[in-house]
């Protein structure tokens, strides 16, 4: 379950939806399973110059501080989808807000009564196109959740 505080910030930003909306519309059963780690990594860096690829761990990464929070939007692109993370925290009090966004949906559904809890699938491309118009949905999603989660300093 999730405090009603963290939960309200989630529907001022409507994460649920536009999650949700994200996992129908790019759901096909064809999936580019090889990327050009290069191409995508260009493409993140015109949204922000600093987003890394952590060859260790297999993720592109982004970490950002404002204010008193860190902030991290990571994504994974295994096997033709695109898992991300959105986390946020604030460095004073260690209040955390975030997490894998098909698990911040499901407890969402949760928090909110939802009798039958929808499954939520991350995202899938099958071309490059779709690739980059998932990644700038996602990003859109980050800096919103940015903004509010800021929005209490």
């Amino acid at each position: 379950m999730l405090e009603k505080k963290i939960l309200d910030k989630y529907k001022a930003i409507n994460l649920l939806e536009r999650y949700k909306s994200l996992s129908d519309t790019f759901n096909s059963k064809e999936i580019l399973e090889k990327y050009d780690r290069k191409q995508v990594l260009t493409h993140l860096k015109e949204k922000n110059c600093r987003f890394i690829y952590n060859t260790k761990e297999g993720f592109f990464g982004l970490k950002e501080q404002e204010g008193d929070y860190d902030f991290i939007f990571n994504i994974s692109l295994q096997y033709g989808m695109v898992e991300p993370i959105i986390w946020g925290k604030n460095v004073c009090t260690n209040e955390q807000f975030g997490g894998v966004l098909v698990r911040v949906t499901k407890l969402m559904q949760i928090s909110m009564g939802v009798k039958k809890i929808e499954r939520i699938r991350d995202p899938r491309y099958a071309s490059y196109d779709d690739l980059f118009r998932i990644i700038e949905q996602l990003f859109s999603i980050y800096l919103d959740f940015k903004q509010v989660i800021l929005s209490d300093e």
